[in-house]
């Protein structure tokens, strides 16, 4: 799939589509994405599993990941997957950093900047309008 095509940025001449094409090929990709998210909901668990806990700290995972995710790029050390093998191997690689971003030991070192103290006491405290 084109990346450039699910960001929206370019136009379909610009990515080498015709007009309909791209725009079939926009709504496809949207459509796959919508499909993706309802299945990642379908699959979320209605009772507790030793995991599910995991679930409160996503946070962590969706800022953290962005970082860790730049430093590879800056030092060229993304993987790229060429092969089946490869592919599951990326897929190990990011699910294992998915389980250890949210752990108690990556909270307890990232959570000043994470969940900043100050911030929350300041959003909590009322206003002082006159």
């Amino acid at each position: 799939m084109n990346r450039k095509l699910q960001l929206g940025r370019d136009d379909y001449h610009a990515l080498g589509m015709g007009g309909l094409e791209g725009v079939w090929a926009r709504f496809l990709t949207i459509a796959v994405g919508i499909v993706l998210a309802l299945a990642c909901i379908a699959i979320v668990p209605r009772r507790r599993l030793p995991i599910t806990h995991l679930g409160a700290f996503t946070l962590y995972v969706c800022l953290l990941h962005v970082v860790i995710r730049r430093v590879l790029l800056a030092l060229n050390l993304l993987p790229h997957a060429a092969n089946a093998p490869e592919l599951i191997a990326l897929v190990l690689g990011a699910t294992a950093l998915a389980l250890m971003l949210p752990s108690a030991p990556v909270r307890l070192v990232t959570r000043p900047l994470v969940e900043p103290v100050w911030l929350r006491d300041m959003l909590r405290r009322p206003s002082r309008t006159h």
